[in-house]
């Protein structure tokens, strides 16, 4: 798959905020969002190699991931999140009843494994289906299914712990 330069830009202005979203929810840093995001952008364009995926959407996110794995998750970097991050959908938002319990669910998604946080995302943030979701994550449709219905368990039990 070859890019043009306009192709590219539309791709960015239709994807940048998804990637982004996704980027800063995995990530838990926003700087650190934004370095992922503009890596993975950086790598589709340079890319010479046929992309093995449905959707650029999922080519990006993909990347992000991979990216996320290699240099974050090696060095185990936590850090709190931080809710100054303008979000155009809000999905996640609308499920809870305020800011500072939006802050400690989010705090809480990051004790997860990261494997559990990505189904989960791609599912409640990014609407994949479950079908999309195993693909993705090379694992099967069942395994999707448990993780998230576990997340959203422990989820439930740690909203009515708060």
């Amino acid at each position: 798959m070859t890019l043009s330069i306009i192709t590219f830009h539309q791709i960015y202005k239709k994807y940048v905020d998804d990637t982004m979203r996704f980027a800063y929810w995995l990530s838990g840093d926003k700087d650190d969002a934004k370095d992922l995001t503009s890596e993975a952008f950086i790598r589709l364009w340079t890319t010479s190699s046929k992309i093995e995926v449905t959707t650029v959407k999922m080519y990006l996110i993909a990347i992000v991931r991979n990216l996320y794995l290699q240099q974050f998750q090696k060095s185990k970097k936590k850090t709190s999140l931080k809710l100054n991050m303008s979000d155009p959908k809000e999905r996640i938002d609308k499920l809870t009843e305020s800011k500072s319990e939006l802050q400690h669910i989010l705090e809480y998604l990051q004790t997860l494994p990261e494997i559990d946080r990505t189904t989960m995302l791609l599912y409640a943030n990014e609407d994949y289906t479950y079908q999309q979701i195993a693909d993705y994550l090379n694992i099967s449709l069942s395994n999707v299914k448990i993780k998230i219905s576990r997340t959203r368990k422990l989820l439930n039990e740690f909203k009515k712990g708060e």
